[in-house]
């Protein structure tokens, strides 16, 4: 399998803020505070409430619609 280091993230799930260092050939990876991975939110404290409000969004969104 080939990694491209430019388009790999890196999340460490932890309730303190941590930092880690991890390369692919030498490249450093990026590390985030939130990454989007098919259509679901995943934050570095590992809480969804982001993720709910999204979907909330969404939701009222539809419905203001039938309405």
């Amino acid at each position: 399998m080939r990694m491209n280091a430019s388009k790999t993230k890196c999340l460490v799930l932890s309730r303190y803020p941590a930092h880690c260092f991890l390369q692919i050939k030498g490249e450093a990876m990026e590390q985030v505070e939130k990454f989007k991975y098919l259509g679901t939110v995943f934050t570095r404290d590992g809480k969804l409430d982001e993720e709910i409000d999204r979907r909330i969004g969404v939701a009222s969104g539809v419905l203001s619609e039938l309405a």
